[in-house]
């Protein structure tokens, strides 16, 4: 997603949970334009992603790529990061003052299993959680 925004002539601020200079060695290796670029350390599982009270009040269009995915996660872990975070990131995507939209992209089963009856999801059919709460 940053790559092509980038390739497009847009300016990013790539929020990432660890080391910059991973992400930009890989679009650097992608032969990505980095002009246009900031990136900043967040962290989803926190109420205001972690991030400083200023100095992204200009950005317009938040794209939410962050999510945790592997087998094995307890079910505490993954519902930090995959639905808590994207909470978070929509309440800090809220308070911004020129915000147009928010796009949230997320991965492999990330839906209920469509059961008729809105019963919860069978993560151990479905995902890659161990352990499942009654009641999701």
């Amino acid at each position: 997603m940053v790559a092509e925004l980038l390739r497009r002539g847009r300016r990013v601020a790539a929020a990432v949970r660890g080391d910059a200079d991973r992400l930009t060695s890989w679009l650097a290796g992608q032969d990505v334009p980095l002009g246009g670029l900031s990136v900043v350390r967040a962290d989803i599982t926190r109420s205001g992603l972690g991030l400083p009270p200023t100095g992204l009040d200009g950005v317009r269009d938040v794209y939410n790529c962050a999510a945790r995915f592997a087998f094995g996660l307890s079910v505490a872990e993954a519902r930090a990061a995959n639905v808590t975070g994207a909470l978070n990131v929509l309440d800090w995507a809220a308070g911004l003052p020129a915000l147009r939209r928010v796009v949230h992209v997320s991965g492999y089963r990330v839906s209920a299993d469509g059961s008729a009856d809105g019963s919860a999801p069978d993560y151990r059919r479905l995902g890659g959680v161990r352990g499942v709460e009654e009641g999701g």
